[in-house]
This record gives structure tokens, C-alpha cells and sequence, in this order.
């Protein structure tokens, strides 16, 4: 899973590129209005069912960009197979998005994750 400090800082005024990830990175700014913002996700993915990926991340979480990118590609390879557990939310247009953190964060709010993707 990546690695994420809890502690949040100033944003960036660039999004960076996130190694690994064959999709396009977007600031969490852009995510769309129905997407909460919480505080614990490092990013959050949506999978379109035309195969396209998005990656909505919150570059205050100073999360691990090469971890995110193998994270979010093993998660869209998911999507692609449809095998979503119940992390995902399906919407009725065929969309698909989950949010991506780390177990560490996930047991601190009370959250049970499933187990890493492999």
C-alpha cells in the first residue's frame, strides 16, 4: 500500500505526475461535486467504462506518488476484470470510483479496508 503522512500541508500550485499511473492526474480540487472530501484519502479513482482512469489527487497528503500510480493501475485493472468489492461505488451511468489511502490511516478513522491489491 502506499505510504501517507497524516499531517497535511500547503498545495502545490502544479500537479505533479504520478509515476506508474497510465491515466490523467488531476488536482483534488477538480474532482467532481458528487466525490466528498474527506481527509484521508491520498486520492481518489474514477474508472469510466470506456476504459479511461482519473486520478483525483489531494497533494496535501504528501502520500508516495510511485506507490499511488502501482496502486490506482492495480485498482483499474480491477474495475477493467469487474471485480469491485465493496470499497467501490458504482454509479448508474457505468462510472466507478474508490478512494485510495493506506491501511495504517484506515485503522486510525475506524475503517476496515479489504486486504492490499495483489
Amino acid at each position: 500500500m502506499i505510504e501517507m503522512l497524516m499531517e497535511r500541508w500547503e498545495v502545490p500550485d502544479v500537479v505533479q505526475p504520478v509515476p506508474h499511473f497510465e491515466g490523467e492526474t488531476l488536482p483534488w480540487e477538480d474532482r467532481p461535486s458528487w466525490m466528498p472530501n474527506d481527509n484521508i484519502s491520498c486520492a481518489h479513482l474514477v474508472c469510466e467504462p470506456d476504459g479511461t482512469a482519473r486520478l483525483y489527487m489531494d497533494q496535501r497528503s504528501r502520500c508516495n506518488p510511485a506507490g499511488l500510480g502501482l496502486d490506482a493501475m492495480k485498482l483499474h485493472k480491477q474495475f477493467s476484470k469487474g471485480r469491485l468489492d465493496s470499497g467501490w461505488t458504482r454509479r448508474r451511468d457505468g462510472l466507478a470510483w474508490t478512494g485510495i489511502t493506506t491501511h495504517v490511516i484506515g485503522e486510525k478513522f475506524g475503517i476496515g479496508l479489504p486486504p492490499p491489491v495483489v
